[in-house]
Parts: C-alpha cells; structure tokens; sequence
C-alpha cells in the first residue's frame, strides 16, 4: 500500500517525466558534444524525445504556449538529425 500510494504521488507530480526530459537534455548534449556522426544522430533523437516529453508536460500542466514551443524546438531537432545525416552520410 506505501508503494501504491508513493508511486501515484510520484506519478501525479510528473517527477518520472521530468527526470527523463532532464537526462534526456544532459545526454543529447553530451552526444553533440563529441562531435561525430553517430553521436551527433543519436543527440538529436534524444533531443527530440525530450521535447516531446515537456510538451506532454507543459499540455498536462495547463502550459499551451510554452508546449507549442517545445513542439517547435522538437521540430528543429529533426532539421538537426536531417542536416547532419546529409553532411556526414547516412546512419552507420
């Protein structure tokens, strides 16, 4: 029952969502930092993912704008992931 009852307070407090849109953010710039082809994909797909999750977020929290900025910044992500699959080839 404790567990039931931290899990739902866990869950309606979105902590889960935030912490992945969190790690997501750390992890894709950790990637683009090293600058080559493959870790610069996969940072932009976990780019991509993390704005989606805010934008989730920011939907659940009665945030529209800001959620329609998360879904433009998740667009920019896949112009990132296009441009670099074209200057650098396709996925290896």
């Amino acid at each position: 029952i404790v567990c039931t009852y931290l899990f739902l307070q866990i869950s309606a407090n979105f902590v889960v969502e935030q912490f992945l849109s969190a790690l997501g953010g750390m992890f894709g710039s950790l990637l683009l930092a090293f600058n080559k082809r493959l870790t610069n994909q996969i940072g932009w797909v976990f780019y991509f993912f993390t704005h989606l999750i805010v934008t989730y977020l920011m939907i659940k929290t009665n945030s529209p704008f800001i959620a329609v900025c998360q879904v433009l910044s998740a667009f920019v992500s896949i112009l990132g992931l296009r441009r670099e699959m074209k200057i650098k080839g396709s996925v290896v």
